[in-house]
């Protein structure tokens, strides 16, 4: 049998038939529970939850509840009293079962760490996208050469290898050209937890070039809207200590505004210069959590041109999973029983439950 079809069949038939009949034996949940208090003071309340097809994490976590109790199931299954024989005999997972399980289990884990995280809504996200798609290959390829031992485990995460670099293929790009540079890199960049840290040499410089080009370009754009940006005092100084001669001084600026690129020379020095604060700021990394948005509201208005850009970037949810979860409660909200609210009151009632932990 290939190793995807087996695996498949595992959390899909045998895994979930011996699920299913545990959730429907109230039996069968009694002297599960009494066995797990007996055998492991700490589990209070034991269940046993089930895969549902639209959600993998389910199936992660039918799989890793099954590993985890593999010796209490197998203890209730081998009671006649509870389970009778030819029953448990159709119910009881093989032992290369349990150890394809056990390694299914391993490979997943970092996934649900990882969805879990990238699924939030209180905290920044998208700088994070990048950093955890490289961690998570740099997993992958560590578990086929020192963990997996059945070789069905090792096909599974291959795949899983093979689809992280297709699907990622455009936040893990590596391309130096501009074209490459995309709101992950510029994101990650842009957050002073990370910076370059998950950048090549190369890469860390094509980042900042597209940083600098787009502030440059933002400035150029506000310029033409709300007139060119204040000069900077230290530049004003330097001018009037090297120009003694006012004659010469008026020519200076003569030949500035003839050439056309006074403005566009003092803004690019502008993002120069921030660009540079910035990177040799140094911040806490053990701050617990970190959060970007905050330290750029605390330092921001030494780069306000970069804090902009950072606002921009690091605002953006790296998922759907919170708009999903906002469609849901509005959902939930909006029934038969309540049909005569109103749309303000239902946009309030759903604001107010999905910002309710702001309150707490």
């Amino acid at each position: 049998m290939h190793s995807s079809t087996l695996i498949q069949c595992i959390h899909q038939s045998a895994a979930r038939h011996l699920v299913q009949h545990f959730r429907r034996s109230a039996k069968c949940m009694t002297a599960l529970r009494r066995h797990a208090q007996s055998a492991d003071t700490e589990i209070k309340n034991i269940e046993m939850p089930i895969d549902v097809s639209t959600r993998w994490n389910s199936t992660f976590a039918m799989i890793a509840n099954l590993v985890k109790n593999q010796w209490i199931i197998r203890s209730v299954l081998a009671d006649p009293t509870i389970v009778p024989r030819a029953t448990a005999v159709s119910l009881e997972l093989k032992d290369n079962h349990w150890s394809l399980l056990r390694e299914i289990s391993i490979i997943l884990k970092p996934f649900k760490t990882a969805s879990d995280h990238l699924e939030g809504s209180n905290y920044v996200t998208m700088s994070s996208l990048l950093p955890i798609a490289k961690g998570l290959v740099g997993q992958c390829e560590e578990l086929l050469v020192d963990d997996l031992q059945l070789s069905a485990s090792k096909t599974f995460c291959s795949t899983i290898l093979s689809s992280l670099h297709t699907r990622f293929s455009d936040v893990m790009s590596t391309s130096v050209q501009s074209e490459g540079v995309s709101i992950y890199h510029k994101s990650t960049w842009l957050n002073p937890f990370h910076k370059g840290k998950f950048f090549s040499r190369q890469m860390r410089v094509s980042v900042r070039i597209a940083v600098e080009t787009e502030a440059d370009t933002s400035t150029a754009q506000d310029e033409s809207r709300h007139g060119p940006l204040p000069q900077m005092d230290h530049s004003q100084e330097q001018m009037e200590t090297v120009n003694s001669s006012s004659e010469i001084h008026g020519l200076f600026e003569r030949g500035l505004e003839n050439s056309g690129s006074s403005s566009d020379s003092e803004s690019s020095n502008i993002v120069s210069e921030e660009i540079a604060w910035y990177l040799k700021r140094k911040v806490d990394d053990k701050e617990s959590p970190p959060a970007p948005l905050t330290w750029w509201d605390n330092n921001g208005a030494r780069a306000p041109l970069l804090k902009r850009m950072a606002v921009k970037y690091l605002s953006v949810p790296a998922t759907s999973a919170a708009s999903e979860r906002a469609f849901s409660s509005a959902g939930l909200t909006v029934s038969q029983l309540r049909s005569r609210l109103t749309s303000a009151h239902v946009n309030e009632l759903n604001f107010l439950y999905c910002n309710k932990k702001l309150l707490e």
